[in-house]
C-alpha cells in the first residue's frame, strides 16, 4: 500500500499544478491574440505589402505564436512562476497596440520586472528555454 501511495504523489502534484498552467496558457493565448491584432493592424498601414503576404502572415500568427510560447509556459509552471508571468502578461494586454508598437519590443512594467527577477532567481533563462530564441 505504501508503494502505490508514493507512485500516486507525482500524479497528484501534476493535477494540482494543472489549473495554474491552464490559467497561464489562457493568458498566453490572450497575449498571442494581442500580438496578432497589433501586428496585423500595423501591417494594414503598410501600403506596399501585397494582400497575399498579409493573408500568409495572418495564418502564421494563428499557428506559430502558441507553439512558440509552449516551452515558456511549461518552464514557468514548473518553476512556480505562473502567477508572476500572468501579472506581466496582464500589463501587456492592458496596453494599447499603439503604445506597444512604440516600445519596439522593449515593453517594461513593474510586474514584468518582478517576473524577470523571480525567473532569474529560479534559474529560468527566459532568453533560451528549451533551445528557443
Amino acid at each position: 500500500m505504501k508503494l502505490s501511495s508514493l507512485k500516486l504523489l507525482p500524479f497528484l502534484a501534476f493535477l494540482a499544478a494543472f489549473p495554474a498552467q491552464a490559467d497561464l496558457e489562457t493568458k498566453m493565448q490572450g497575449m498571442c491574440d494581442k500580438m496578432k491584432t497589433c501586428s496585423l493592424d500595423e501591417l494594414k498601414k503598410q501600403q506596399d505589402v501585397p494582400p497575399e503576404m498579409k493573408a500568409m502572415m495572418e495564418g502564421m500568427f494563428d499557428n506559430m505564436c502558441v507553439q512558440w510560447m509552449q516551452p515558456y509556459t511549461v518552464a514557468m509552471g514548473e518553476a512556480g512562476l505562473s502567477k508572476k508571468a500572468e501579472a506581466c502578461i496582464d500589463t501587456v494586454l492592458n496596453e494599447s497596440c499603439e503604445s506597444l508598437m512604440q516600445t519596439e519590443g522593449n515593453f517594461e512594467s513593474a510586474a514584468c520586472k518582478e517576473f524577470e527577477q523571480a525567473a532569474d532567481k529560479a534559474g529560468v533563462d527566459l532568453d533560451n528555454i528549451n533551445g528557443q530564441p
